[in-house]
This record gives C-alpha cells, sequence and structure tokens, in this order.
C-alpha cells in the first residue's frame, strides 16, 4: 500500500514510523522548511510514552526528557491551591515525562530516519476517485496515493479540502511562551498561577525551562502589546513576585518567543474515501491539560494497527474501525481539557477566588476523570 502523510509533526511521524514496519511504502510532506523551531514543552503521559515503547525509544526518551514529579497551582498572591503528585502516575502507569516539542520531534524521526520527507511542501488539491487519491503539492509536483492521512495540524489543509472551512472554538484567551535559563525552579516541579485574567506557567526540560504568560487576547495579544517587554511585565505586575520574575525574563526578541491563541477544533467524521484524519486535524487539544501529543501517539498507534491488517479494497473498513476506536476516546479527553480551562481561564476576581477555594474539594482526579480512565483502558 502506498501511503501519504501530510505533516511531519507528532502524529504524522509515529504514524509513518509504524506502518513503515508493516512492509507499507510511505511518504512525508511537511510545509515547514526544518525542524529548527523547537516550540514549546510537552508533557508526555504514560500513554503516549508508551507507543514510544513500540518504536524502541523509550531509552531515548527517558534520557531526553524530565521526569515529571508534581503539578502545583498557586493564586495570583503565591498562596497554594492544590499539588497533584506525577510521580504516582509514573509508578503505577509508565514514563511521563517533559521535553521540548522539538526534542519529541527529533526523537521520533529517528525511528525511521530513511522515510522520505520532503520540507516546503504543502498540500494543495486532492481528489479521492474511489481507488486512490491523486494529491497536488506547492511545489508544483503530484502524488498518487492508496491512502492519504492528514497530520496537519489544526488548521489542517487536508480537513478543509475534505469538509470546507470550519471555526476553531476560542476561550478568547492566548499566551506567550517563550524558554529561559534563567527561571529558578524546581526541576520536576510543573507550576501555575492561576489569577483573574492571568494565567502564569513553567514546565522545565532537561535542558531549559519553557515559560508561558496568558490573558485575555483583548488586553494581551500581539495586537495589542506588540510584544513589548514593558507592556508584557505591566499586565503580570500584581500578581506574587515569583511569577513576576518569571516574566521578566521574557525576551526582547520576536524571534525568541510566539503567541499561541488559546482555541481546539473537533471534526464530526474523522475520514472520508480513502482520507483519513489524526491528531489535531482531527482533534486538537488545548493546551490546559497536557494531553494533545499523547492522543495524537495513541491515533497514530491505532491507525497502524488496523491497517496493519486491512485489504487495499476494504481499507474503508478499516478507516471505520480506526475512527471507533479513538474518537469518542479522544474527545473525552479534549472534555477533560475544556473543563480545566474553565477553572484556569477566569477573567472575574470573585469567581476567581470562588474557584480557588472550591479546588481544595474538586480534585484534578475528578476533573480529568477520562484521561485518568485512559491511563488502564485499552485502546
Amino acid at each position: 500500500m502506498r501511503i501519504g502523510v501530510i505533516g511531519a509533526g507528532m502524529a504524522g511521524l509515529t504514524f509513518a514510523a509504524l506502518i513503515r514496519r508493516y512492509g507499507h511504502e510511505v511518504e512525508l510532506s511537511e510545509r515547514a522548511a526544518d525542524f529548527s523551531q523547537t516550540g514549546y514543552a510537552l508533557g508526555l503521559w504514560p500513554m503516549g510514552s508508551r507507543v514510544l515503547n513500540a518504536l524502541g525509544l523509550r531509552d531515548r526518551f527517558e534520557a531526553v526528557s524530565q521526569p515529571a514529579g508534581h503539578y502545583r497551582v498557586r493564586d495570583g498572591q503565591g498562596e497554594p491551591v492544590v499539588e497533584y503528585s506525577l510521580e504516582r502516575i509514573r509508578a503505577e502507569h509508565g514514563a511521563f515525562g517533559t521535553l521540548m516539542r522539538g526534542e519529541l520531534l527529533d526523537l521520533l524521526r529517528s525511528a525511521a530516519p530513511d522515510i522520505p520527507l520532503r520540507f516546503n511542501c504543502a498540500l494543495q488539491s486532492l481528489i479521492d476517485d474511489g481507488h486512490g487519491v491523486e494529491a497536488g503539492f506547492t511545489d508544483g509536483s503530484s502524488r498518487r496515493f492508496d491512502l492519504l492521512v492528514g497530520t496537519d495540524g489544526i488548521h489542517s489543509t487536508v480537513r478543509r479540502l475534505l469538509y470546507g472551512d470550519s471555526p476553531d472554538t476560542d476561550t478568547g484567551w492566548g499566551c506567550w511562551v517563550w524558554t529561559s535559563d534563567a527561571i529558578a525552579t524546581e526541576r520536576d516541579l510543573i507550576e501555575e498561577t492561576w489569577a483573574a485574567r492571568a494565567l502564569v506557567g513553567t514546565y522545565p526540560t532537561r535542558r531549559t525551562v519553557c515559560a508561558i504568560a496568558g490573558g485575555a487576547s483583548a488586553v494581551l495579544g500581539p495586537t495589542i502589546t506588540g510584544g513589548a517587554p514593558d507592556a508584557i511585565a505591566a499586565a503580570f505586575s500584581e500578581l506574587h513576585d515569583d511569577a513576576c520574575r518569571v516574566v521578566s525574563t521574557f525576551p526582547a526578541d520576536p524571534a525568541a518567543r510566539f503567541w499561541w491563541q488559546l482555541s481546539d477544533h473537533r471534526v464530526k467524521t474523522w475520514y472520508r474515501g480513502r482520507v483519513a484524519l489524526m491528531g489535531d486535524s482531527a482533534c486538537a487539544f488545548l493546551p490546559t491539560a497536557g494531553v494533545g501529543a499523547s492522543m495524537a501517539l495513541e491515533s497514530a498507534a491505532v491507525l497502524a494497527d488496523e491497517l496493519s491488517r486491512a485489504e487495499l479494497k476494504f481499507i474503508e473498513r478499516s478507516l471505520h474501525s480506526y475512527a471507533q476506536r479513538r474518537q469518542k476516546r479522544a474527545e473525552a479527553a479534549q472534555d477533560d481539557s475544556r473543563t480545566l480551562a474553565k477553572y484556569m481561564l477566569v477573567d472575574s476576581r470573585p469567581l476567581a477566588w470562588v474557584r480557588d477555594r472550591a479546588m481544595h474539594f474538586y480534585s484534578l482526579d475528578r476533573m480529568l476523570a477520562s484521561i485518568q480512565k485512559s491511563l488502564v483502558e485499552p485502546i
């Protein structure tokens, strides 16, 4: 079977490495120029790190990632709201570590470095004639595949060509993201400050610390602040000293930071004909629960598993089984991320005060119930 993968992100690279093991011919196309943009820190939950085991990457993942021990939330004055043990999850279910997105991409690429990968090559058109998919690209080339898999992100071209334009679900918030070696924090501690109209977080990796400073887009966004360090610092000046020290490391160089609009996306149908969607193309996550990467790796493993037993003339049956196994599970985890966002992203001081007190009784285990279930349920 000849398979084209549009998007060389986490889902695309994982799927390509897995499916090639079954003897299928696969190639990747990626609109970016290279993997030089490390992006942001991400946490890989055990359901994601298990997929790395199948690729023979467990030892390398544990060497490059920072084991996550605790997750702590503080209020705007610096008082603890809740602390959650991640060591328990690691002990019971497997590796849970943080690393930069670019580091994970490099790791996944190393699992199958000889798979053809074309950078600076975006999908422009697709025609599914029932026997195969003709794909046209911005470099003027065209390719014919037995199956096309879209893993090209929340603003997926594959999804748009299949179903037309559809809006994201936007929280109205966004965050500035950067890395700094000057942030002093415990290496195994993921910490966030939840305040009214403000969110500050630190996410240590082995090499650096990733930081975010978030708030309402209409107040903090690039068109309002221009990303000026003084304007960013002023927006968080009422927070406790530790949070202000984190924000003080915000870089003046525009190339060293980026604005992340906090929105997600859900598509009704994960495949049509001989075209399938995966990862953020099918179900994009808010970063609030840090589970999007793990869900993407799981989806890659399931699609590869279904296709390992597929007959070409019955390929739509395999895609149907893939969607049956993945869609409800991914959307349940997405719902958990949305629930957590409602607690994290609060504009009102009175609501923030109520939220902080309610958190003492409404545990993170309850808010992340579907994610907790996915640690033990089969995929």
